[in-house]
């Protein structure tokens, strides 16, 4: 990371709140505190859809396919349902559909 990301303030408006399609993917294997916290904060937000990958920090290496698959979790939005499991639960999520495909583990 850029060490301005650590040293710079910044100013939050509010705007992420009127982004529609929000997605927060924690990658199980790499577990550190800010990230936890950030995860478990908004996976009851039914306005944003969490996915839990068995993989390190360097997800796309781990899983090359996962931005096609992020792509198309993004194009079908939240889940209808307040259910913090909803997003990944789904049968017709497009990401878990395409992670059931791969070998591999995936949670």
């Amino acid at each position: 990371m850029p060490i301005g990301s650590y040293t710079d303030s910044i100013v939050v408006t509010g705007a992420r709140e009127r982004i529609r399609k929000k997605i927060l993917v924690r990658a199980a294997r790499y577990r550190q505190d800010p990230f936890e916290a950030a995860y478990n904060k908004v996976r009851s937000n039914p306005t944003w859809s969490t996915f839990e990958l068995t993989c390190g920090h360097h997800a796309i290496v781990d899983m090359p396919e996962l931005g096609g698959m992020l792509a198309a979790s993004a194009s079908t939005g939240p889940p209808d349902t307040a259910s913090p499991d909803a997003s990944t639960t789904s049968p017709s999520n497009p990401m878990l559909q395409a992670a059931r495909n791969r070998p591999g583990p995936i949670s």
